[in-house]
């Protein structure tokens, strides 16, 4: 029923976006990294191995030492003091974990002081152009914030977040609605496209779903990347992906996979960024792709990305 329904709206909105919304022509998409929680120094690392800096840093805001580490995550901004002119995008959890917050409570505009205070901090860093990824892979089943039975409370609780967040002066923030692949995505958990700048998808792969392969992935009905892609293209949205990677074991066909991937979505691609640690604080998988058990991994990426892609026409 629920692919049913997904596939109705999906037509309904096709039919009515003009021509006009759909995503123009821009420069070649960007390319990021995740090297571990503020870690400037494996971002340039990254770059100098690559032979290409990044121009995008994915990190994330702490949920776990309360409201303050929400409204107030200095020590992440400062942290990439020194790389000004590369743009972060930074996971934002839509409350800290373990105080009784609640999906209900964020749609009500009970939290919107916070993320005032922490827009108006990042605007003072100099960092008014952030990408903010409100509860990414809300989706699943992982999350502590995770709504796969809270889709319209989610839903108003990004619009609420969205909204006290651009009502700071000199702001020019950008929103990534970011389910996780593969997991079914209920339609009413779209805020809406006044409130969403890219549509994403975190896409690792396929190795902890025992076998799927890089064309199931794109045919997955469960928000696999066609029905990311089409679902963008409805909205007149640019697609993302805020975190891909290896999963656990060499794979230089999902690489290039991937790779063929953006390239097939040409000025629709708005960001890709590889997840690119070893280990890390709730992670289940290794990722990093430097490390000798990836060797075939890392020369399709190294032979992938290491040049930037030309601009679309």
């Amino acid at each position: 029923m629920r692919r049913l329904l997904y596939a109705f709206l999906l037509a309904a909105v096709v039919a009515i976006v003009p021509m006009a919304a759909r995503v123009e022509a821009e420069p070649a998409a960007t390319l990021g990294v995740y090297e571990g929680p503020a870690d400037a120094q494996g971002v340039r690392d990254f770059g100098t191995w690559l032979g290409r800096e990044p121009d995008v840093i994915v990190d994330f805001v702490d949920h776990r030492a309360g409201w303050s580490a929400i409204e107030n995550p200095s020590w992440l901004l400062d942290g990439y003091a020194s790389l000004p002119d590369r743009r972060l995008v930074l996971s934002l959890p839509p409350f800290p974990t373990g105080e009784g917050a609640s999906y209900g409570a964020c749609a009500s505009g009970s939290y919107n002081a916070h993320f005032v205070n922490l827009a108006n901090l990042a605007v003072s860093k100099g960092r008014d152009d952030t990408v903010w990824r409100i509860a990414w892979e809300f989706n699943g089943t992982w999350m502590p914030w995770s709504a796969p039975t809270q889709s319209v409370e989610y839903a108003a609780c990004f619009r609420q977040i969205v909204t006290a967040m651009r009502s700071v002066p000199g702001q020019a923030f950008q929103f990534d609605w970011c389910p996780n692949e593969g997991v079914p995505v209920d339609p009413a958990s779209y805020p809406g496209d006044a409130y969403v700048d890219y549509v994403g998808s975190d896409a690792y792969a396929p190795g902890p779903r025992s076998g799927p392969t890089f064309d199931q992935m794109v045919a997955d009905p469960e928000w696999g990347l066609q029905v990311q892609k089409d679902f963008a293209a409805a909205h007149g949205k640019k697609v993302s992906f805020p975190e891909w990677g290896l999963w656990n074991e060499d794979d230089p066909a999902y690489i290039d996979g991937m790779a063929d991937w953006f390239e097939s979505l040409g000025s629709m691609l708005g960001y890709q960024s590889y997840f690119n640690v070893a280990e890390c604080s709730g992670c289940a998988a290794n990722h990093q792709l430097s490390r000798p058990e990836f060797d075939a991994s890392e020369a399709a990426y190294r032979a992938r990305f290491s040049v930037a892609p030309a601009s679309p026409d």
